[in-house]
């Protein structure tokens, strides 16, 4: 399934098996395939190529009326990438997450995780929240330490860019095919009730692992169910805080009126994938 499960929690500070895929969203030439990026977590990312024949690539997102557990937010759209970028080939382990946030001066948690047997689990517990300040440090360091090139910098994917890349050219239930088994993915049916180390499954066609299993990663985008047509490089609803710290969508403001829409209640960011205590529809 590639659907969305949204988190329904004010201040996105509910967690437990969401991870991180790391991206590197490109303003520059592309250095190859892989790109072993020069920092102190040594992470592994691979080009994602989102141009045929010198053209922006569409693909369809979401699914169709006619698959099996399909869930009710699954539009089936069209979405055109236009940027390469670069993903994170594993989820962000715990030993990754530790080398940012040791000594952190915000009095954040630098191992979070509740299966910590192996440093190179993925790091899960981690709010969207956390994930920001983790994000900012990463890029203060890298660009203190001039190995972030110009122009470059960490974030997390986009819900578009996560599935283009979780879907690696295919159009079936899943990047395995239309049905996933226990040797595909670290979910429910294994029974393990723990994550596993990143790495522990086969990857998907394009070389990214764990996109199905283990744990769910967050995306950048605030959460939308309505979604239809065609979109270039989406990144989903753009919110503001009004005075009251209430918020409301940004298109509000353009149209003030004594009869201004209601803000929206409990806006909550994007999960994508499966986790090791999820079932096959996410």
């Amino acid at each position: 399934m590639f659907g969305i499960l949204e988190i329904k929690k004010h201040g996105l500070v509910i967690c437990f098996a969401f991870g991180i895929f790391l991206c590197l969203p490109l303003n520059a030439q592309p250095f190859g395939d892989r790109y072993n990026v020069d920092s102190a977590m040594g992470l592994e990312m691979i080009w994602v190529n989102v141009h045929t024949l010198g053209k922006p690539t569409t693909y369809s997102k979401g699914s169709p009326l006619t698959e099996p557990g399909r869930l009710t937010d699954e539009n089936l759209h069209q979405v055109t990438l236009s940027k390469e970028f670069y993903l994170g080939k594993h989820e962000v382990t715990q030993a990754e997450y530790e080398a940012v946030m040791r000594d952190n001066p915000y009095g954040l948690d630098a191992r979070p995780s509740n299966f910590s047997q192996n440093e190179n689990q993925p790091v899960e517990s981690i709010s969207w929240n956390e994930i920001s300040v983790f994000l900012y440090m990463l890029n203060e360091k890298e660009r203190n330490a001039g190995r972030l090139p110009d122009n470059w910098e960490y974030s997390l994917p986009t819900e578009a860019q996560w599935e283009f890349a979780c879907r690696a050219g295919s159009s079936n239930s899943f990047s395995s095919g239309n049905q996933i088994t226990a040797l595909d993915a670290n979910f429910l049916p294994n029974n393990l009730k723990k994550t596993k180390v990143v790495g522990s499954f086969s990857s998907n066609q394009w070389g990214f692992y764990d996109m199905h299993g283990n744990v769910k990663e967050w995306c950048s985008d605030w959460y939308t169910d309505d979604y239809e047509g065609s979109y270039c490089d989406p990144s989903g609803p753009v919110y503001s805080l009004d005075l009251q710290g209430n918020y409301r969508q940004a298109t509000d403001y353009f149209y003030f009126t004594s009869d201004m829409p209601e803000p929206i209640e409990n806006p909550s960011k994007v999960l994508k994938g499966g986790a090791f205590d999820s079932d096959a529809n996410g």
